[in-house]
């Protein structure tokens, strides 16, 4: 069996080698769904469980956009403060990019790596 705290599971039961492998795909999990999770066996002789603390990572996402300004008659500066960017999720941010996208085009190009 196995037991957890969070997320929905689906089972799936397959052969490797001529064993059974039983596992459970966790689908659509956040931060929350992270904790503490056991497998337990169960035979005839008895049962034992092991127990694995899992931690779910989540990229970054960003809430307010950054801050841009007309510095001069034909000039504009991109202001990029992490700390105003509402942004959420897991780890220190290592970098930004700055994009374009002229209004006729229709690809992006990086104009500044900040690291």
């Amino acid at each position: 069996s196995f037991s957890s705290r969070g997320p929905g599971v689906s089972t799936e039961m397959s052969t490797a080698g001529g064993k059974a492998v039983h596992s459970r795909t966790l689908t659509n999990v956040t931060s929350t769904d992270g904790g503490q999770y056991i497998c337990t066996v169960v035979t005839v002789a008895g049962r034992d469980n092991r127990a694995a603390q899992i931690v779910v990572k989540e990229p970054p996402t960003t809430t307010i956009p950054p801050t841009v300004r007309a510095t001069g008659p034909t000039e504009l500066t991109v202001d990029v403060q992490p700390d105003k960017l509402g942004v959420m999720g897991d780890g220190e941010i290592i970098g930004t990019d700055v994009q374009y996208k002229p209004a006729n085009g229709s690809s992006w190009e990086t104009l500044t790596t900040a690291e």
